[in-house]
């Protein structure tokens, strides 16, 4: 969440165009995805990752590519 935190500013400083930010965690409880969320993440996938999930959250952001 720091890493998300710096980006997020330096976005804000430089005025450089919003960078997709997807988090990858192991806890996939509310309460931890909400809060990961909150610090500037664009999605949250919960380990084990798959192909087949990480693609459909690419596909759900827009301007990804």
């Amino acid at each position: 969440s720091h890493a998300t935190e710096i980006l997020r500013s330096l976005e804000k400083i430089s005025k450089i165009q919003k960078i997709k930010i997807i988090a990858l965690t192991a806890f996939c409880d509310s309460d931890n995805i909400s809060y990961i969320i909150s610090k500037g993440t664009d999605s949250v996938v919960v380990k084990p990752l798959s192909y087949k999930k990480l693609k459909e959250i690419m596909e759900s952001l827009d301007n990804w590519r």
